[in-house]
């Protein structure tokens, strides 16, 4: 039997330089080894989404929870411009009524926008057009 294996997909909200991958690939490996589609060297395969870029490092957590459940119900996280200054707000109330609802948004992103490609270090490879 052959079982399709996927690739990790990373959504980076800092940015952050491909250097750091390093040790996201440690751990990477480490949970998806068994699961995921590895490269020759037997490093689980993963590429690196960018979705709207955070103001500052406070709002990692937020940008996590807005962009997984934006993917949870079937949205393209690269696809949107959220409204930092409200996102806080609307995750704290979100808990306190146990009903969590889409973040708040500037905008969605169009195919005329440009969209900056991410760092491709090691086995990262950018978004393909396929959506993958």
């Amino acid at each position: 039997m052959i079982v399709a294996k996927w690739i990790v997909k990373v959504y980076d909200s800092l940015y952050s330089h491909s250097s750091e991958y390093v040790d996201l690939q440690v751990q990477l490996d480490y949970l998806y080894s068994a699961t995921a589609a590895t490269d020759s060297d037997g490093h689980v395969k993963f590429r690196v989404r960018q979705p709207q870029r955070q103001r500052g490092t406070d709002d990692g957590g937020l940008f996590a929870v807005a962009n997984t459940l934006a993917i949870a119900i079937g949205q393209e996280p690269e696809q949107m411009v959220l409204d930092q200054s409200k996102m806080r707000q609307h995750l704290i109330s979100c808990l306190q009524q146990h009903f969590i609802s889409p973040f708040p948004r500037r905008r969605l992103l169009t195919d005329s926008d440009s969209i900056p490609a991410p760092a491709e270090p090691g086995n990262v490879t950018p978004p393909s057009s396929t959506g993958e």
